[in-house]
């Protein structure tokens, strides 16, 4: 069951923080949909890389820094080898490009589902089952 910021009293949400375990699970649920697409961790870089761009051309806004997610990053997130959270812009990118489902609820998963795994608050079977999408 999702847990809402919105049911939370303050107190309760500003103590949320990332476990290490919560980040050792999100990490395996990241790389579970990674490889449910049958994806490559420089695939999913090169799908990050794309997908921003695309972003960046939609808004008709140009960028001079680099795009995507670097693969370094990917890993150390799907390893959960990192000591702060992954920025919510490589989440966002990450959710759009890798399209998580939650094997619960068959439904595409939230940016506040992803962090609710990092703090330990929502915990899936991570043995991702949906056939991969051809993209």
């Amino acid at each position: 069951m999702l847990v809402s910021v919105v049911s939370q009293s303050e107190a309760e949400y500003r103590n949320r923080r990332f476990t290490i375990t919560g980040k050792k699970r999100l990490g395996a649920f990241l790389r579970a949909c990674r490889i449910a697409h049958g994806w490559t961790l420089e695939q999913v870089v090169e799908r990050t890389r794309l997908y921003e761009a695309q972003m960046h051309e939609r808004r008709g806004k140009t960028t001079t820094k680099p795009l995507g997610v670097a693969l370094s990053n990917i890993s150390r997130y799907e390893n959960g080898n990192y000591e702060k959270p992954p920025s919510l812009d490589h989440m966002w990118i990450l959710l759009d490009v890798l399209k998580p489902i939650n094997p619960e609820t068959r439904t595409l998963m939230q940016l506040e589902e992803l962090l609710l795994i990092g703090t330990e608050e929502l915990n899936l079977n991570i043995d991702i089952d949906y056939e991969a999408e051809s993209n």
